[in-house]
């Protein structure tokens, strides 16, 4: 199951940065806020389109930087590199994150709906009608480690399936669509926003 940061773990986790942000050392006091700038990592533009939306950090004292990405791996890369100070992303590739750093940590977390969007999409006129009719086909799950990996890797193991009956195609989510468009793939594995552009 993903998990999502709603509006008010949004401004919680900000909140919990620019706790961090605030106080130097004893002797130095605190910082001045208007001179903080918070890069906030996003995907797709969804929680920035949130926030923008709500109004939220109107009359904040400091400058919120948004920096997109089209997936959670290459979010949380930044976030080790420090590229960005905070970000958004679903539960399985933070877990894949986790188990090679310990650069990053989680400081909040939220349930999304059980219809949180994943899905196994085939194109409209695809003979595929369930997960076993995807034996001998190419699936893109997006990048190895996402939400889309573990969605495919669990419905195949559910559908009584080794994972070695399909071919994996690891691609980033604009080149995934782009390749279910042209029918260089058979099925692509992934997440709102995607699958909603892609339906």
């Amino acid at each position: 199951m993903t998990r999502r940061l709603t509006l008010p773990a949004l401004l919680a986790a900000l909140a919990l940065v620019l706790a961090g942000c605030s106080g130097g050392a004893a002797d130095d006091g605190p910082t001045d806020l208007s001179q903080v700038t918070l890069r906030v990592g996003d995907q797709a533009g969804i929680q920035q389109a949130l926030v923008e939306a709500s109004g939220a950090l109107e009359g904040t004292p400091y400058t919120v930087e948004w920096a997109q990405f089209p997936a959670a791996a290459p979010l949380l890369e930044a976030l080790r590199s420090e590229a960005v100070d905070v970000g958004f992303a679903g539960d399985a590739p933070t877990l894949t994150a986790l188990s090679s750093t310990d650069r990053i940590r989680i400081v909040t977390a939220t349930r999304s709906p059980s219809q949180g969007g994943l899905a196994l999409l085939v194109p409209k006129d695809s003979p595929v009608r369930s997960v076993a009719d995807l034996r001998g086909k190419t699936v893109s799950p997006t990048t190895q480690g996402s939400i889309g990996h573990y969605l495919l890797l669990r419905a195949l193991e559910e559908a009584g399936g080794p994972a070695d009956q399909v071919d994996i195609s690891f691609l980033q989510p604009v080149d995934a669509a782009a390749a279910m468009n042209s029918g260089a793939i058979d099925a692509w594995s992934t997440w709102d926003p995607y699958t909603a552009v892609a339906q």
